[in-house]
């Protein structure tokens, strides 16, 4: 790999090679991206984001569902990209509309956050998928295969590790185009579809109001029939006073059967 330094003029005002997001591409991965094309190891570019003043809850192992500003900030400067643009791969406009809230957090989406990848995906386009970061989801809608967030070696994959090439196993060196691919059973796919359809429907026209909506209708369900338990005890259920997260929400619809048009009939 390319050494570079941190005195490098070059870092001034633009990266060397510069890159665009992806359609669908999680921030993470333009950052992995950035590395590649630039021949630099895993993570210097988000070493640079990170330098001082360092934002608050931001490191190898942060969620990337929400980031703050003034990192957004810094790497439109050196990619020569809007923060709009930037922004779109993370879900933090789409909290915004969907809690009405003008500072969400990453909670909102869910309380354990994962990494996971399509393998097809590294490979066609080097790209790790935003979508494929929601809570649940446990194949890619396009290519019909298992979601990986494991090397074959057993070691837990991490969008970034330190000293090695960019979407690498920081344990053996493996090419994360080279994970198995592997074809997910007729019923796992048809909730895939039902996941997928949700998450869609809330984060692109989700409102606070649709959101207190499902809810309700969740809550109806379990007192007819007694099949969702809403306990309010859950750890996914409350993560921070009566805000549920939506990877939460959108599970419990699916286990009960509901659809976004039930959440529309209902209003």
């Amino acid at each position: 790999m390319q050494p570079i330094y941190l005195a490098d003029p070059a870092w001034q005002q633009s990266f060397p090679h510069v890159i665009a997001p992806l359609p669908d591409e999680w921030l993470p991965g333009l950052l992995l991206r950035c590395d590649e094309v630039n021949r630099w190891s895993s993570g210097t570019t988000l070493g640079y984001l990170l330098r001082s003043p360092r934002p608050k809850g931001l490191g190898l192992r942060s969620h990337w569902i929400v980031v703050p500003p003034p990192l957004l900030k810094r790497l439109a400067q050196v990619v020569r990209l809007q923060e709009e643009c930037l922004r779109a791969t993370t879900y933090q406009s789409e909290l915004v509309r969907l809690y009405g809230l003008l500072s969400p957090y990453g909670r909102l989406l869910t309380t354990q956050p994962s990494f996971q990848l399509c393998p097809v995906c590294v490979t066609q386009s080097r790209l790790l998928k935003r979508t494929l970061m929601l809570p649940h989801m446990q194949a890619c809608p396009l290519h019909q295969i298992a979601l990986q967030s494991r090397c074959q070696c057993g070691v837990a994959l991490r969008p970034f590790a330190r000293s090695v090439p960019p979407f690498t196993c920081q344990a053996c060196g493996r090419d994360w185009a080279q994970l198995p691919q592997r074809q997910l059973a007729t019923d796992r796919v048809i909730r895939e579809r039902h996941l997928g359809s949700l998450y869609e429907f809330f984060l692109v026209k989700g409102t606070p109001g649709l959101r207190v909506c499902a809810w309700e209708i969740l809550r109806m369900h379990e007192k007819a029939t007694s099949v969702v338990r809403l306990s309010k005890n859950h750890q996914h259920t409350r993560p921070y006073g009566s805000r549920i997260s939506l990877g939460y929400l959108v599970e419990q619809m699916v286990n009960a059967g509901f659809s976004a048009t039930d959440i529309l009939t209902y209003r």
